[in-house]
This record gives structure tokens, C-alpha cells and sequence, in this order.
């Protein structure tokens, strides 16, 4: 399977493609400044948004892509990536109440989806964000 993951000028873009090519899949990287008619041109499963500073506004055409590929091809965000998703779909991103920087959570992954076949249900994750999406905000 082939993956385009968006680098959003973030170091741990790399330890996310590490962990696809684990699993098997060829990963494509590009930067989120690459125009989207030339990543239009990818043949990809999917795409992994990855990481990055700033806001979704200002991460280069992350918000394109995801206008662009949203009824096309399956997507994850991972943090900047998940939060452009939110926006994207009308969620509201506003500073956290407290900073997540190296703080650990458990989550429960709701539904059945391809892309998480096979983790836990239940699972610790570090959290490393200063933004948050606004829970009463996000899309049904």
C-alpha cells in the first residue's frame, strides 16, 4: 500500500514514516508546501498529515490537501494533522487550558476503522500539544 505522508517541517515526520514502512506500506514524503496539483498526481491509498508548528492556517497547503483528497482517499492527522482535520470539518482550535507537552493519556479508539485494525481498544498515547480542538465544536 502506498502513503502520502504530508510533512509539516516536523522532525517526528519521520519516526511516523519508520513506523508505516514497519507495517509494510511504501510512504511517499513530500512537504505541505508542494503544490497540490503535483501531489495530485501521487497514487496513494491514503494519507498521513503529519505534525508540525503553527496552526493549520499557516502549515503551508495542509488545509488544501485536505480539501482536495476529503472524499477521495482516507486520512490521519496526527496532532497539527488532526487538528487541521477538525478545522477543516468546522471545529474550533483554541489554545489548550493547560499545555500537553510530554503528558501521557489513555484514549479508547470508538468504532472499527481499517487504518487501526489491530491496536488495542484501550491504549496510553503522548500527548504534545499547546492547542486543542474544542470538543463542542467537533463534527458528529
Amino acid at each position: 500500500m502506498k502513503i502520502l505522508l504530508l510533512d509539516s517541517f516536523d522532525s517526528f515526520t519521520h519516526t511516523l514514516a519508520d513506523y508505516l514502512h514497519q507495517l509494510g506500506a511504501e510512504v511517499l514524503v513530500h512537504r505541505n508546501n508542494v503544490p497540490v496539483n503535483e501531489l495530485a498526481e501521487l497514487d496513494v491509498a491514503g494519507i498521513v498529515l503529519s505534525p508540525g508548528p503553527g496552526t493549520p492556517a499557516s502549515a503551508g497547503n495542509l488545509l488544501g490537501v485536505i480539501a482536495h483528497y476529503h472524499q477521495r482517499l482516507p486520512m490521519l492527522g496526527v496532532c497539527l494533522g488532526q487538528q487541521a482535520l477538525g478545522e477543516f470539518f468546522g471545529a474550533t482550535l483554541r489554545r489548550a487550558a493547560r499545555p500537553m507537552h510530554g503528558k501521557v493519556s489513555e484514549i479508547e479508539l470508538l468504532g472499527d476503522d481499517p487504518w487501526l485494525a489491530g491496536l488495542p481498544r484501550r491504549q496510553p498515547v503522548t500527548r504534545y500539544h499547546s492547542l486543542a480542538l474544542e470538543a463542542s465544536t467537533l463534527p458528529a
